[in-house]
């Protein structure tokens, strides 16, 4: 009986220790779940480059550039379209801002997206050397990959 007593004890400080942590920590997260989406550091410390792989998205490519281009930081947008029939390249070309558009023709084009990805590396290596992102004598350099797909890119 008393095994149990001291037991029920313990459970009974492990949850007001449990409780008061929460409460103490409760004011912090409130502060930090205010604007989540608010970045905590300079995004322009980095050089972000947007893969966006398109095969037929004249539909959605303009409204999706449009919200990449709004987005925080230094970027390039490269578009890849693979080949596509419709109107996609024209819609792209119409967006203003730092945007690259290669275009893939068959027999090369609709190998996978794999292969759209990598056939952007040469135009990647441009804008590196054309704006010069990296220095001579840099000891590391990150750069920052964003692939999207267009058609699950603001679809509201």
């Amino acid at each position: 009986m008393i095994i149990y007593l001291i037991a029920i004890t313990v459970f009974m400080i492990q949850c007001f220790i449990l409780f008061y942590i929460y409460l103490s920590q409760q004011k912090r997260f409130k502060k930090d779940m205010q604007n989540p989406y608010e970045p905590q550091q300079d995004l322009n410390q980095f050089f972000y480059f947007i893969l966006l792989p398109c095969l037929n998205e004249g539909k959605v490519i303009k409204n999706s550039l449009n919200h990449l281009i709004d987005l925080k930081g230094r970027m390039h947008i490269i578009v890849i379209d693979d080949n596509s029939t419709d109107d996609t390249v024209s819609q792209a070309q119409s967006v203003a801002g730092p945007i690259s558009i290669i275009q893939r023709k068959l027999p090369n084009a609709q190998t996978g997206k794999g292969d759209a990805l990598n056939s952007a590396i040469p135009e990647i290596n441009r804008i590196i050397s054309e704006k010069n992102l990296i220095q001579k004598n840099a000891s590391s350099v990150f750069l920052m990959l964003m692939v999207f797909s267009v058609a699950t890119l603001f679809t509201n």
